[in-house]
């Protein structure tokens, strides 16, 4: 089709006299260079006036350009274009439907789930198809039940609710998800989905399918069941009842000998980069040494190095007969592998390993070599080790000159004269280099020729050896390094005093501040704050007072001040900073105030709160938070009311940092706030098992069904054998939600008390699906495989 515009040429258009169709043609055409241009134009119409324009424009069939323009700026518009698509979810026709949910769900925004879990019962499949894709983008919990339903419908529907449901990664699903893994059609995405979630009761019924899975199905299920035990280990730090599920143990009950035969095949079948990792990290887990040739073989593929090497280190010492033959291979990643691993294990012979590596063209095998060799330098490698410093690359000669400060001085003294003392510059600052890793204290007389040498790069080389060692003897060589003819050799000099981490030579630094240009300046300010040089606050704050001072400057002493704790700059930075224009700088002096922690200092931190920019008041709450005292507590409180979210947020999580039990109840009514439930969550979870006591109680309140249910999830998540008792109690509440929660939380406290009573819920409670629940938490409980 011919576009409208191709008679002009982007530099004739004057946007401006525009109309909205013509500006959603532009929007549309990317050759003309005038996308965002006009985006900004059309957004700034605003959308109750430009709307019915972009109604038009998604009901044309018969130009995609409008319509998928009209689509996009309707999702530009975000919040303001939730009541238009909310009615247009309701129009009679379908593709309007659909394109409206297709919407909603890249706007992302909560207040429309309400609209979209109705659009899951649309009588047209690709509308209900849109719904549950866009619901698992919003990822509300509320909407997982009506979503589950959908698993009810037809393979469409399905489908779409599955991939909704892993986007919400919720556990309750899994149940659900569990009995649709015999299903020809679904088996696949369920798979996925249940790898998203990651919830342990999952492994049993993927560990028992994988033996006569077919290789492309083998290897989702390898996927999910590494996702799961990858999840459990980083879930160990709130629940102690998981440690039952370490590997290799427990992973050698979920898949027998013939799904180890078939994770076998899954290397050897080259399938995808993620297969084959689940693949080998799997075996790993289980310990395998039979799978050792084929890791190697893998490595012809760069992409598994790590993976292989993560595996290997699982498996154990017991492989180091076979690496000690790889080293030998003539794949080099072969040889970096088992190189590294043998290192790993102290089971490197250097004497046959090591000099024919550190002699190959493959730098990466070299650096390898390198690293190893560091463990017990060998004189007899020592001149390969020397050439490679002098002729290879930056990277392989900063690690020779690593492993060359491990040797004895005197086996590099007549190296390190020949370089000090060339004539060529290079190999000067070669030596300059070399001594910033080898460490002798009579080697100052080489120090002295090079920071006095004629060329400046030399210098600097020299004076950064001296701050990297730290040499106490070379101080006077710094000191008139300071008075250097070079302003780069000045800055270095002052770098390397910085290094020393203690004040020294502050008065000669100070001399430099103001007269050598914005680096130096810079430099010193920064070189003040590293060595903690508090003598030098007047002289800083004195400097900050002018006013043509670069940004660059101005921002390292209101940090360098803090750093020093320079409490008479408190006054200046609350009455110049604290209202500056620059929201970057009032977010520092608030940091800054806050190291300083004098009482005037903090109270301007109060007052910070109220800052118009969200950054200055999260920098605020941080430094309230750092306090943590009983006058702060209050004020972090309040902050959950903040209406900019990321201010919510970080008060939320930093009173869970706090652990104060007073916060309690206020993140409580934050688990049903749809932005900051997850956040919340987190927060009680860092209390920790101390606060199960005040949580037991909650529980059986008179909350909304949806908290109780977030406090057992959390109860749960803690995992302590003391909180069987109290969920039992709960086995018998006349909610079959509060029921369900209630079985899977107790379900992963692992106590016999329970049995008796899941076994009665299994038979003889009201509620079917509280009763399969039941079921399947016996099943959790006594590690059996599931049918």
């Amino acid at each position: 089709m011919t576009k409208q515009l191709d008679e002009q040429s982007p530099a004739d258009m004057d946007l401006a006299g525009k109309t909205v169709q013509e500006l959603l043609l532009l929007v549309a055409d990317d050759d003309y260079g005038l996308k965002s241009a006009s985006l900004e134009i059309l957004l700034g119409m605003g959308i109750e006036r430009i709307y019915p324009v972009l109604e038009m424009g998604v009901r044309n069939d018969a130009h995609a350009d409008i319509r998928n323009s009209s689509m996009e700026l309707l999702v530009r518009f975000g919040s303001e274009a939730l009541p238009y698509l909310i009615l247009l979810l309701k129009d009679s026709n379908e593709e309007v439907r659909n394109f409206a949910a297709v919407m909603l769900g890249d706007i992302g925004n909560r207040q429309s789930v309400g609209a979209l879990i109705k659009s899951l019962g649309d009588k047209d499949p690709n509308v209900s198809h849109s719904a549950a894709e866009a619901l698992g983008k919003i990822g509300d919990r509320s909407a997982l039940f009506p979503l589950i339903e959908l698993l009810k419908g037809d393979f469409w529907v399905q489908y779409s609710a599955i991939a909704a449901i892993s986007a919400m990664r919720d556990y309750r699903a899994v149940p659900h998800l569990l009995q649709l893994l015999d299903n020809e059609l679904l088996a696949a995405p369920v798979i996925d989905a249940l790898g998203e979630i990651a919830d342990p009761r999952a492994l049993y019924p993927l560990g028992k399918i994988l033996p006569q899975a077919e290789i492309m199905m083998a290897g989702q299920i390898a996927k999910a069941i590494m996702k799961i035990y990858r999840n459990v280990t980083e879930s160990l730090t709130f629940k102690n009842s998981l440690a039952e599920y370490q590997q290799p143990e427990h992973l050698r009950n979920v898949i027998d000998q013939e799904g180890i035969q078939k994770l076998h095949l899954l290397l050897e079948s080259k399938k995808e980069p993620e297969i084959i990792t689940a693949a080998v990290m799997l075996l790993g887990w289980l310990k395998d040494i039979t799978a050792l040739p084929l890791f190697f073989r893998i490595l012809e593929n760069g992409a598994f190095i790590e993976t292989v090497e993560a595996a290997i280190f699982s498996i154990g010492k017991g492989v180091t007969q076979t690496l000690s033959v790889a080293v030998a291979e003539e794949n080099d990643n072969s040889r970096i592998v088992a190189l590294r691993s043998l290192r790993h294990f102290g089971a490197l012979d250097h004497n046959t390993y090591l000099a024919p590596l550190l002699a190959s063209t493959n730098e990466s095998l070299q650096l390898e070599a390198l690293e190893a060799s560091m463990i017990a330098p060998d004189s007899s490698l020592l001149p390969i080790i020397l050439q490679l410093f002098k002729t290879s690359s930056a990277e392989i000669r900063y690690k020779a000159a690593e492993l060359l400060g491990r040797y004895p001085f005197s086996l590099l003294d007549e190296f390190l004269k020949s370089l000090v003392y060339c004539e060529e510059r290079e190999s000067r600052k070669l030596g300059a280099y070399l001594l910033c890793h080898v460490k002798e204290d009579g080697y100052c007389r080489l120090l002295d020729s090079l920071i006095h040498d004629v060329d400046p790069e030399v210098r600097k080389t020299a004076l950064q050896a001296v701050g990297i060692q730290q040499i106490e003897l070379a101080v006077t060589l710094i000191s008139k390094a300071l008075a250097d003819p070079d302003i780069s050799v000045r800055e270095s000099a002052v770098v390397a005093v910085a290094e020393f981490g203690t004040p020294m030579l502050v008065d000669e630094i100070l001399q430099l501040l103001g007269r050598n240009g914005d680096s130096l300046d810079y430099a010193v300010v920064k070189a003040l704050g590293k060595m903690k040089a508090v003598t030098a606050g007047d002289s800083l704050l004195k400097y900050l007072e002018a006013d043509d001072l670069s940004r660059r400057v101005e921002y390292v002493l209101i940090e360098t001040l803090g750093k020093i704790s320079a409490k008479p700059a408190s006054e200046l930075i609350c009455s110049r900073y604290l209202t500056h224009s620059d929201a970057d700088l009032r977010r520092l002096a608030v940091e800054t105030l806050g190291r300083l922690g004098d009482g005037n200092s903090i109270q301007a931190v109060e007052a910070a709160l109220n800052d118009p920019h969200w950054s200055v008041r999260v920098a605020a709450l941080h430094v309230l938070g750092d306090l943590g005292g009983v006058k702060e507590l209050p004020l972090l409180l309040q902050a959950i009311s903040d209406p900019d979210v990321m201010v919510k947020k970080h008060a939320i999580m930093i009173l869970g940092d706090l652990r104060n039990i007073a916060a309690i109840p206020a993140l409580i009514q934050q688990l049903t706030d749809n932005e900051m439930s997850k956040y919340a969550f987190t927060a009680l979870l860092k209390f920790g098992r101390s606060v199960l006591p005040w949580l037991h109680r909650q529980m059986i309140k008179n909350y909304p069904v949806e908290i109780r249910i977030r406090l057992i999830d959390l109860i749960g998540k803690i995992g302590d054998s003391k909180s069987v008792a109290p969920l039992i109690e709960l086995l018998d509440d006349p909610s079959s939600g509060i029921r369900l929660a209630a079985i899977d939380s107790a379900a992963f406290c692992f106590d016999s008390m329970l049995l008796k009573k899941l076994a009665s819920l299994k038979s003889y409670d009201t509620d079917q699906e509280v009763k399969e629940r039941a079921d399947l938490a016996l099943r959790t409980f006594t590690m059996e495989k599931y049918n």
